[in-house]
């Protein structure tokens, strides 16, 4: 968390993958980065039902250039995915992997991997 803080502006919002919902769906370590960090803003846990998670659930249902330019549009700064959660959700561990690429190629940057390879972090500056 703190190498993404060092790599974005202080106030940066970073939406997460997969899309779960709160506080029925689970996943809590989904809450790591807004419990760890001080200078971002993060996506996990608005209420289901309500339209913040409805959108959010739109938006990471969708195909990644509509992802990409809706984020966009709409401030984000960065994209972090959770594979074994996202794994897990999806059912395919090919998804996984096919969304990494898909994001490091319309993005144009590497992501940033955690030590244990199962959190990755994409910016979106330059996007």
């Amino acid at each position: 968390i703190r190498q993404i803080e060092a790599e974005v502006e202080e106030g940066c919002l970073i939406f997460e993958l997969p899309y779960v919902d709160w506080p029925t769906g689970g996943a809590y370590r989904m809450l790591a980065g807004y419990l760890e960090s001080e200078k971002l803003r993060w996506s996990f846990g608005a209420m289901q039902g309500r339209p913040e998670a409805l959108w959010q659930a739109q938006v990471a249902a969708s195909d990644v250039d509509t992802m990409l330019n809706t984020l966009s549009e709409s401030g984000y700064g960065g994209i972090y995915l959770d594979m074994p959660i996202y794994t897990q959700k999806i059912g395919d561990p090919t998804a996984a992997e096919t969304l990494c690429a898909e994001l490091t190629e319309k993005l144009g940057v590497s992501p940033m991997v955690s030590e244990n390879g199962e959190l990755y972090f994409w910016t979106m500056e330059d996007f």
